[in-house]
Order: C-alpha cells, then sequence, then structure tokens
C-alpha cells in the first residue's frame, strides 16, 4: 500500500502542477518539468500529477520518457481518457504503432461517443494498413463530429487508404 502523504507534500505537488499548466499556457514546457522534477518523486501515485509531468516530457517531444509516467497514471486510474490518447500520441511516435492502437481503443471504450477519440484511432489504423477499421472508425468520427470529414480530407495519417473508393466516398460526404 502507498504511503500517504504529508498535507506539506501535498501542497509542494499542487504547486508545481499549478506552476507547470501556467508553463504550458506560455509555451515553456521546459521550465514546467524544471518544476515538476523536484516534486517527481512524490508524484509515483498521483495519476494527475504523472499525466502532467509526461505533458511536459510530450510537449519537450521526449515521447519514450513520457510513456512509463503515462502508463502508471492509468493504473492508478484505469479511467484517465487523456492519458490514453497522450500513449497514443507518444507511441505512435516512438513507432510503436500497436500500442497507440490499443490505447485508443481502450479510450475509445472508456468514451464512445468521443468524436476526436474515434478519429485519432482511424488515424493509427490506417498507418498500420488496417483499411477496414480505419473507415469504421473515420466515419463513427464523422457521425459524431462532422468536423471530421474536413480534417481527414489534409491528414497525413490517411494516406495509405487516400486512394480507397470507400474512404473517399465517405470524404464526400455519403456513408455506408
Amino acid at each position: 500500500m502507498a504511503e500517504e502523504l504529508s498535507r506539506e507534500d501535498k501542497i509542494r505537488i499542487e504547486r508545481a502542477l499549478i506552476y507547470a499548466e501556467g508553463c504550458f499556457e506560455l509555451g515553456i514546457p521546459a521550465q514546467a518539468l524544471e518544476e515538476l522534477d523536484r516534486v517527481r518523486p512524490l508524484l509515483e501515485n498521483e495519476p494527475v500529477g504523472l499525466f502532467i509531468y509526461a505533458e511536459a516530457l510530450r510537449q519537450l517531444e521526449r515521447f519514450e520518457e513520457a510513456l512509463p509516467p503515462l502508463r502508471r497514471a492509468i493504473e492508478l486510474r484505469p479511467g484517465l481518457v487523456p492519458a490514453y490518447v497522450a500513449v497514443g500520441w507518444c507511441a505512435k511516435r516512438v513507432g510503436r504503432l500497436g500500442e497507440a492502437i490499443a490505447a485508443m481503443e481502450k479510450a475509445v471504450e472508456i468514451a464512445p461517443s468521443d468524436g476526436l477519440l474515434h478519429y485519432n484511432l482511424a488515424c493509427y489504423l490506417s498507418l498500420a494498413g488496417r483499411r477496414d477499421e480505419a473507415i469504421h472508425q473515420l466515419r463513427e468520427a464523422i457521425r459524431l463530429d462532422q468536423k471530421f470529414r474536413e480534417h481527414a480530407r489534409t491528414e497525413a495519417d490517411f494516406d495509405p487508404i487516400r486512394g480507397d473508393e470507400e474512404f473517399q466516398t465517405l470524404l464526400e460526404g455519403e456513408t455506408k
């Protein structure tokens, strides 16, 4: 069982997280990470803290390093959808498309009415050569929010299926 944090440690974490979020808004993730590194040992059982720590790493394009704290955050709070999205983002960028797909599938399972999750899953499936599943997920994203039709027109992740007749039909506005 995890040791309970002292009141002082909880305050230190809260201040560091607030500071980090301010740094993100200002576009200075390196300063956020510097502050978060000071409380990093205290974050091991704090899913939101781990997620924010990983977000600093992600913004610094340190994708491989961001994955362990994201996995730990999910372990602690399995319903933390943004952590699954971040795992997908990072895993894709380090060449772990299978992990990216698995993360997005879990996110879709948790929040099935979120079109962005379906869209991201469609992107990863397209890159993996899983055409039918990619089109199915893109169709669902568009059903939930029409803006994804327009996004898909220029999204490079759909290049592997761009010439597909069913994909083109979906972009034209028809849904089979």
